[in-house]
């Protein structure tokens, strides 16, 4: 018997989108999310837990999907040094961006907040170096419990629909319309929270984007755009592409050191990556220069000697180098240094190179792999007890998570952000739909 030809991931996407859009949604609901990321699935699980019927609009074939890519798919779920990034004191680079508005929403106890909701779900969690993660090692873990919570709270995933236009009808509610690669779709909702992360924010169709809707209520709201990304940077070497080192980088502008990282650096043919270059993203401008130390275990002087020890023992430079730094980035160094006048020269060379190799900035790279977006709603329109939108003209609309303006750093940050953000927005938006007072607990309300 010939064996059945598994099928391909192109077939199994089209059978998941089939199954998905066979879902037969109502025609209003108390509260719909739109986005079924991190930050979606808990304003979803926040909502339906306070009572409200609840529909969850994604467009990818399943909910949480994104989640399964964090952490390397291992879902950094947040940082024991949360509170820090909240902090006035903290630099830029280690800070959430509106970072008071971040602290009004994540409130007082973010840490706690965060492993109690994940420890009320069964989930178990492991540390490694202030990193908190699902005791699995697995972001499926994470998914699973999160949709699974959803379910049996009731909510609807709506999933195989690109959310596209916003309005309100005359009956005061709020309608949601889609493009399900069909005839399309729509819902209406007493209240609608837009949990959507920039790729989709900014999706465009015949009926436009979410983000002219919400652009044409009066909101402050700017195109996504991609940080915690690699850089593009001149003076990169193309036979490094590939190696790797462990190098602490500055940011220069205009003379000034403007913001420092230590980690593990990738060379690229374009530029540069790595974790430590991710959170430089947030804050590059083009025309910036890195400078990157490859040796901050030693200081120049300290370098030099080595390096002539090493001579006296026999080693030349490149030699030298293999023993200091990856061999391929070592032996470039030497090379650039070998037509130094004398071998005092060319070490006192190397070391400059190798303490502060500098390299312009162009932007950002390689934006499909970013971790995050930035831009969507700007905070000043939103308040942050409820995460409502204070313009009259959008009562019920809240949002949450990427759709809101505020990133922060690797490390466990933007997913912090995400959970409590839509713990809030959901919480709020099924008290609002359901005529009760609103408030700004981060704990959803059971009932």
């Amino acid at each position: 018997m010939c064996a059945r030809k598994r099928p391909s991931q192109r077939e199994e996407r089209g059978r998941a989108l089939a199954r998905a859009r066979a879902v037969v949604t109502p025609p209003t609901c108390d509260v719909c999310v739109v986005g079924g990321g991190a930050a979606g699935l808990t304003a979803a699980l926040a909502a339906a837990e306070a009572g409200a019927r609840v529909v969850l609009v994604e467009a990818a074939p399943e909910p949480g999907r994104t989640i399964l890519a964090t952490g390397n798919g291992r879902c950094n779920l947040t940082n024991l040094r949360l509170a820090d990034a909240l902090a006035d004191d903290a630099p830029e680079v280690a800070a959430y961006r509106n970072r008071a508005f971040a602290r009004a929403v994540m409130g007082a106890d973010p840490l706690d907040a965060i492993l109690g909701l994940f420890g009320r779900l069964g989930l178990d969690t492991l540390d490694e170096q202030g990193r908190v993660y699902p005791a699995s090692l697995a972001a499926a873990s994470v998914r699973s419990l999160l949709v699974g919570a959803c379910e049996r709270a009731g909510v609807l995933f709506a999933c195989g629909r690109v959310a596209c236009g916003l309005r309100r009808c005359d009956d005061g509610l709020l309608q949601v319309s889609w493009d399900d690669g069909a005839r399309g779709g729509e819902i209406a909702a007493r209240a609608v929270v837009c949990a959507s992360g920039g790729a989709y924010t900014g999706a465009r169709d015949a009926q436009g984007t979410l983000g002219d809707d919400l652009a044409r209520l009066g909101l402050a709201w700017t195109m996504p755009a991609h940080v915690l990304c690699p850089l593009a940077c001149e003076g990169v070497p193309a036979e490094l592409d590939g190696r790797r080192a462990r190098a602490e980088l500055s940011l220069v502008r205009a003379g000034l050191v403007v913001a420092r990282e230590a980690g593990e650096l990738l060379f690229r043919g374009y530029g540069l990556s790595g974790i430590a270059v991710f959170d430089l993203s947030r804050v590059a401008h083009s025309g910036d220069r890195v400078a990157v130390d490859l040796l901050p275990r030693y200081d120049a002087r300290g370098l030099v000697d080595h390096l002539r020890d090493l001579a006296g023992r026999g080693l030349g430079l490149a030699d030298a180098a293999a023993g200091l730094m990856d061999p391929q980035v070592g032996s470039y160094l030497a090379e650039r240094t070998s037509q130094a006048r004398t071998a005092e020269s060319a070490r006192q060379e190397f070391a400059r190179l190798a303490k502060g190799w500098e390299f312009t900035v162009t932007g950002v790279a390689d934006e499909t792999h970013a971790q995050v977006t930035r831009g969507g709603l700007g905070v000043e329109s939103l308040d942050p007890a409820t995460l409502s939108v204070r313009d009259a003209r959008a009562a019920g609309l809240y949002a949450c998570g990427e759709a809101v303006d505020v990133d922060g750093p690797c490390g466990g940050y933007n997913l912090s952000w995400a959970w409590l953000s839509g713990l809030r927005a959901g919480s709020c938006a099924a008290r609002h739909a359901m005529g009760s007072s609103t408030g700004g607990s981060n704990s959803p309300r059971r009932v």
